[in-house]
């Protein structure tokens, strides 16, 4: 049975063909591997916040990192930028946040809802303005006390909310450039160059706090593309366009009217469907099959 398990693997042929060079590598990896992975500790198999630096800091690490990668096929438009874009992004006087909410929000014309205090304001209130980021990063972050000792739902309601509450800053047009162009960055820093974005259209606002046409949002993604493969002609992104389960049925049907539609001027961008949120708890995929279909 193990036998027949490891036919399936992708790698299972590579061995009859690898080179002298590559089973050199591959038997250096392997020992670099034994750091974090012994017969009585798998690093992989505990905690994430307290493993994360070692992982980090091991050669292993140090190597992969360095190396040219696969495509990416699973990375989201909010979830992709480092947190330091998003605190840099509360050192602007339009970015506002509510503390009761837990809610970041924009506001061009500075005409803020009730609740809402510029960042600014709220860190020249502060003696620690290292701190007050903190506290923001801290916010945007999932952390380890939201996480230990925690069901996978009782952690899904803290996760969910981390993009309620950065959502509002990729929402203006001016910060979602800034954090798409960094996510970019990041991935080619990473020897990235090919990447399939999962991306919910129909949510942009310009200064001017109106709606961005759909074919206009798709434009200023492949102007940033094609900004991009100036220096770097290799690169490719595509969108995934992604409909939430939660929102029901008339979210489902807007997102595939905007596959249709953007599809049509940029065949080359739209690369996928997917439909998100926490499986247990939303309707299963069966429930949008027939609009799908």
């Amino acid at each position: 049975m193990i036998e027949d398990e490891n036919k399936l693997h992708f790698s299972y042929d590579m061995r009859a063909t690898e080179t002298e060079d590559e089973k050199l590598a591959n038997e250096k990896l392997q020992k670099l591997k034994g750091d974090l992975l012994t017969p009585l500790y798998n690093v992989v198999l505990h905690n994430f916040f307290e493993n994360k630096e070692k992982v980090e800091n091991s050669k292993l690490y140090k190597v992969l990192d360095a190396m040219p990668k696969g495509g990416l096929h699973h990375i989201h438009t909010t979830a992709a930028p480092h947190v330091d874009t998003y605190i840099s992004l509360t050192y602007e006087k339009e970015t506002h946040y509510n503390e009761r909410e837990g809610l970041f929000k924009v506001f061009p014309d500075m005409r803020h809802e009730d609740g809402y205090v510029s960042c600014v304001e709220m860190r020249n209130f502060k003696v620690d303005k290292a701190g007050y980021d903190e506290s923001l990063r801290q916010q945007i972050l999932q952390t380890d006390a939201e996480c230990t000792g925690f069901e996978s739902h009782e952690i899904w309601q803290f996760f969910q909310h981390k993009f309620a509450r950065i959502g509002g800053l990729g929402k203006y047009m001016p910060f979602f450039k800034t954090l798409l162009r960094a996510s970019i960055k990041s991935c080619i820093d990473q020897n990235v160059f090919i990447v399939e974005l999962r991306h919910t259209t129909g949510c942009l606002f310009d200064e001017n706090k109106k709606p961005v046409p759909l074919l206009d949002e798709c434009a200023l993604i492949q102007e940033i593309i094609d900004e991009t493969r100036k220096e770097v002609p290799y690169f490719r992104m595509m969108l995934i366009l992604v409909s939430y389960k939660i929102v029901g049925h008339a979210h489902v049907n807007k997102i595939l009217d905007h596959i249709r539609i953007a599809k049509g001027v940029y065949p080359e961008l739209i690369a996928g469907f997917d439909l998100v949120n926490e499986e247990e708890y939303t309707p299963g995929i069966q429930e949008f099959m027939p609009q799908i279909l």
